[in-house]
């Protein structure tokens, strides 16, 4: 079976009952060439200057769909109904040294149907929290996602997750909207959704206990940036996003200064507190490329995203990242009272995988 399958179920075995279990249909493309994510080498992680002029290589990239049902009664396995899905964009330069494997979350979406599990917190003795038990079959289909990628790939090559988290009432599930079941978020509560899933795998890949063993796990050596941005929101309002629960500390940086900021503590059940990343790996507010930088040279353009559309207009390459950024904030997909979040999200020199339980739950590969 195809190793990321197998990580995949692996790590979807905590939200899998033998009462309720869940099916997964995975169809993933054959890697073909694409036009180049950047206008020129982009930085790698062993230098962070492309050369001059330099032409950008070939650029390979996988489309990814997964697709999770889930029986809603024990004994009927035609009870079996669309839970959850997930579509990825993987790319690759093989032929650039310490270039990072790219994948890009395109779309995830919840059909409202289904089962859901309450989310469990454990405490430790050192008054730390281990990541909550996702509660719902779509953020346990993304951090499952996460998790296999960097069992699988991130053995052999850095990889590097980018997401754009925008609101629509439905991405692959037509016509889910009209599910009175399905929960629509709004900006702000996609926003912090998304923080709360990447910042879990995070906390799941790093356990507290030196001891513990997991299936994915950061060396002590690991290099791990964690950025976001919300276009339109300065630093000292960052916080605010993440304010429905209690966030983690955030290192704030703008230009050349860096500040720690904690955010504001409110009360929502709905909405359970993300872990903070741990000491000395926190999340950074802002765009990791240098603000001097031209923008096309950096940013990824990706399908069907926000900040791709507004490369593509006339001028753009000639923007630097500070340009296109004040740009984008006033842009008709990122401004006017719109809220939308990027983050980046890069594991550089990780070491994971296991031997994993076969039968943790049923794989349906296409």
């Amino acid at each position: 079976m195809d190793p990321f399958l197998i990580q995949l179920r692996l790590h979807l075995s905590g939200f899998h009952t033998p009462e309720k279990p869940l099916y997964i249909q995975a169809i993933r493309t054959k890697a073909s060439s694409c036009p180049p994510l950047y206008d020129a080498v982009p930085p790698t992680t062993e230098s962070t200057t492309p050369p001059a002029n330099a032409r950008p290589p070939t650029e390979f990239v996988s489309k990814r769909l997964l697709l999770v049902s889930q029986r809603t009664r024990a004994t009927e396995p035609a009870s079996a109904v669309l839970v959850a899905g997930l579509m990825a964009y993987e790319y690759r330069q093989p032929r650039v040294r310490g270039r990072p494997a790219v994948v890009y979350i395109e779309k995830v979406d919840s059909s409202g149907f289904g089962p859901s599990t309450a989310t469990t917190t454990t405490t430790t003795t050192d008054s730390s929290s281990t990541p909550a038990r996702p509660r719902s079959p779509a953020a346990a289909l993304v951090r499952a996602y996460l998790q296999a990628c960097l069992a699988t790939y991130g053995t052999s090559y850095p990889v590097e997750f980018h997401v754009c988290a925008r609101p629509q009432p439905e991405y692959l599930f037509a016509k889910s909207q009209r599910n009175p079941s399905k929960r629509i978020l709004d900006d702000r509560q996609l926003i912090r959704w998304w923080y709360r899933q990447l910042d879990s795998t995070l906390a799941a890949a790093r356990p507290t206990n030196p001891a513990a063993t997991t299936t994915t796990t950061i060396s002590s050596d690991q290099q791990v940036r964690a950025h976001w941005l919300v276009p339109g929101v300065d630093a000292r309002e960052a916080p605010g996003i993440l304010a429905s629960s209690t966030a983690p500390t955030t290192t704030i940086t703008t230009g050349t200064t860096t500040t720690t900021t904690a955010t504001a503590t409110a009360t929502a059940s709905d909405h359970p507190s993300p872990r903070s990343a741990g000491p000395g790996l926190p999340w950074t507010y802002g765009y990791p490329y240098t603000p001097d930088r031209r923008a096309r040279e950096v940013i990824p353009q990706f399908p069907d995203d926000p900040q791709t559309r507004l490369l593509a207009k006339a001028g753009a390459a000639r923007w630097t990242v500070h340009e296109f950024e004040e740009l984008l904030s006033i842009s008709e997909e990122c401004g006017a009272g719109h809220r939308t979040g990027f983050f980046v999200y890069g594991f550089y020199g990780y070491r994971g995988g296991s031997a994993v339980d076969a039968t943790v739950c049923s794989v349906d590969a296409a």
